[in-house]
């Protein structure tokens, strides 16, 4: 994951909010009022001065029509996938046919149960 400093994640999440309140064509004033704030409360959340509490971003994202995951794209995603050599093989083994697998999973059994 990225690591940012605080104040540059609510500086980074304060444009976002603004850029997608831009491209619907809402004014603060509009989305400050939907949402319940003061248009300078919202300002302030637009330009990082002021930590966005979470109910308050969740409400801004309904208002806006967007997911939460859109405010964050500056935050690196972690892949999804197998993490260890276990995992790994793991995965190789669930795409065997059925027998297979049960063979597999029988000594993977076996091999636990005799271990001290």
């Amino acid at each position: 994951m990225v690591m940012l400093e605080e104040q540059d994640i609510y500086t980074q999440l304060g444009q976002q909010i603004s850029n997608a309140r831009k491209r619907l064509k809402i004014t603060q004033d509009q989305l400050a009022e939907k949402v319940g704030l003061s248009q300078p409360t919202l300002a302030s959340y637009e330009i990082g001065r002021r930590k966005i509490p979470i109910p308050i971003l969740l409400k801004i994202t309904d208002s806006l029509g967007v997911e939460l995951e859109e405010f964050f794209p500056f935050m690196e995603k972690k892949k999804p996938g197998p993490t260890s050599k276990v995992d790994t093989e793991l995965a190789k083994v669930k795409v065997l046919p059925a027998k297979q697998q049960k063979i597999i999973l029988d000594l993977i059994e076996s091999v636990i149960a005799n271990t001290p």
